[in-house]
């Protein structure tokens, strides 16, 4: 991938991330998006486990790029999170 040789990325993706404590403990609104088909979403679900306060959405039928391929959705979520978190 060009991301990985023209960026930080690799050198990042090495780097250790949060714990769980550190993460449970996050004091401000999260809204958590994953599509129901990504390799990713069993992290979403783990995440929002560890902030019950979170918003979770989980896109039906929608694999890790569904922003690209469903941007609308993408807005429309994050425009009411934003609308409705203080």
């Amino acid at each position: 991938l060009e991301l990985l040789d023209h960026t930080s990325a690799r050198e990042e993706l090495d780097q250790p991330g949060m714990s769980a404590d550190a993460i449970a403990a996050l004091p401000m609104p999260v809204l958590l998006m994953y599509g129901a088909l990504s390799r990713c979403v069993h992290s979403g679900r783990a995440l929002h486990a560890l902030l019950p306060q979170s918003r979770y959405v989980e896109v039906a039928e929608a694999g890790h790029f569904f922003p690209l391929s469903r941007p609308q959705l993408v807005l429309d979520a994050l425009d009411n999170f934003l609308c409705t978190s203080r």
